[in-house]
């Protein structure tokens, strides 16, 4: 048996932990000793250096997960990634949330590089993912793809995401309790005299359909309204695909439309052309202010505050204190609405 099979056994039992295939436990050592074909002697051996890591606890009932793995910076640099196909870019030094963001950073001494890509290409580039560039990633406007959960749990580096997750992607996230959000939105249009409401999100990964699906399929089972989008693939085309259909519903054309991650200067031009009166109730705090009498612009949520909380997440999961990844909603506050008049 060669001298550094326990370490590889080691190696090899590290990445299976952070790619989550054991949960809070691993197998007691004779279980993994047969495993990987090993005496209790080796297999005692490729435990030791994980022990002393950190990454594993002894104690009563067996070997337990360190839920707080430990990081560590080495080069004070941290990428942050967006998607610039998912919505227009905005110069950073004119983006709110960005520019909390990389204060945050500066207080920490620590430098954001800020990676503006046109396609989802690279995050399907295990190799670029498991080479740990720099000190680790911030993911935000839709950019995370979910095998990059599996690359970066092996890779062992810090990462955060901002915006919703499903929890089976067993990552740590930041987000606006958006649920909440957008039945409040909805209840104080119906107060204004809107009772025709539909809703257009923009998603660029097939994970989200589920989730804006049944959040909307609630809304409108709450306030009893004419649901625009009453099958999931309503959320699966492109903008202006899911504005034609909406046009075309047999109830006829809604009063207002709430859509999200969208260039509503299309949506406006694309109304215009079919001869359609119809408002859009836009977020004023995540896109460019767009001078048109059609708009009404709703806020609820400081960005900055989004920004003070993914770095403290982030920060979290470097020192090794963020505990098991999970979603870490912000609750937003009262809405507000601009440019109301009907």
């Amino acid at each position: 048996m060669p001298e550094n099979k326990h370490a590889e056994i080691s190696k090899l039992l590290e990445q299976e932990i952070r790619s989550g295939k054991y949960f809070e436990r691993i197998p007691p050592v004779r279980t993994l000793a047969r495993q990987f074909n090993v005496s209790l002697q080796t297999m005692n051996k490729a435990l030791k250096p994980l022990q002393n890591s950190g990454l594993l606890v002894s104690g009563p009932g067996g070997t337990r997960i360190n839920e707080n793995i430990p990081y560590s910076l080495h080069c004070g640099v941290v990428s942050v990634f967006m998607l610039g196909s998912s919505l227009p870019q905005t110069p950073i030094s004119e983006d709110m949330f960005l520019q909390a963001l990389q204060q945050e950073a500066n207080n920490d001494g620590v430098t954001l590089l800020m990676m503006w890509v046109e396609n989802e290409e690279i995050f399907r580039n295990q190799s670029f993912w498991e080479s740990r560039q720099t000190d680790g990633y911030i993911f935000v406007y839709s950019s995370f793809y979910p095998l990059l959960s599996k690359h970066l749990h092996v890779s062992g580096v810090p990462y955060v995401i901002g915006n919703w997750l499903p929890d089976s992607f067993n990552a740590h996230y930041v987000d606006w309790d958006w649920k909440k959000q957008l039945f409040d939105l909805v209840k104080l249009l119906q107060e204004n005299g809107f009772s025709k409401i539909a809703y257009m999100p923009n998603l660029h990964w097939e994970f989200g359909f589920d989730f804006h699906y049944d959040m909307w399929q609630d809304v409108c089972s709450s306030y009893e309204l004419h649901n625009y989008s009453p099958d999931k693939s309503s959320f699966g085309i492109p903008p202006s695909q899911q504005l034609t259909k909406i046009i075309a519903d047999p109830a006829g054309p809604p009063e207002v439309i709430i859509p999200t991650n969208i260039d509503c200067s299309a949506i406006l031009q694309q109304l215009d052309s079919l001869g359609v009166n119809c408002r859009l109730a836009v977020n004023s705090g995540y896109l460019p202010i767009i001078n048109d009498k059609r708009m009404i612009y709703y806020s609820a949520n400081d960005y900055r505050k989004l920004a003070s909380e993914l770095w403290k997440v982030f920060r979290k999961i470097s020192n090794g204190t963020a505990g098991p990844p999970r979603g870490h909603l912000i609750t937003s506050g009262k809405i507000t609405i601009s440019n109301f008049n009907k």
